[in-house]
């Protein structure tokens, strides 16, 4: 499968959820607006857009909105998706590299998607 359907199928999942659940509606309402921009750089460039009525999802776009920022490879995406944490040393050797986020962000964003897992591993 695809990192497009993989993430593909977590928007709409997340979709469904975010209708039926108040507690995601009320931490994602502080990301309204914003977007995440998840280049994978051998592989394509992937835009989620946080809207009123949940998250829009957009694949190679002409242009990629200026604000959350993530860029890595598809070997550690899939290894950040498989073991559900971001390895430090890929950070230190410049593996994933971001602007516009912080550590509150990943946990709102954890908290959000339910990610219980998703953590930087620590050395």
């Amino acid at each position: 499968m695809s990192f497009s359907e993989v993430l593909g199928k977590a928007v709409k999942k997340f979709n469904e959820k975010y209708i039926l659940i108040p507690e995601i509606k009320k931490v994602f309402d502080k990301y309204k607006g914003r977007s995440v921009t998840l280049n994978i750089t051998d592989d394509t460039i992937y835009v989620f857009h946080f809207k009123d009525d949940g998250i829009a999802f957009e694949t190679s776009p002409q242009k990629s909105p200026n604000d959350m920022y993530i860029e890595t490879c598809k070997e550690v995406f899939q290894r950040i998706v498989e073991e559900r944490k971001i390895r430090v040393q890929d950070v230190l050797q410049g593996k994933i590299s971001w602007k516009n986020i912080n550590l509150r962000d990943v946990r709102s964003i954890r908290k959000l998607l339910k990610l219980k897992h998703l953590n930087i591993e620590r050395i």
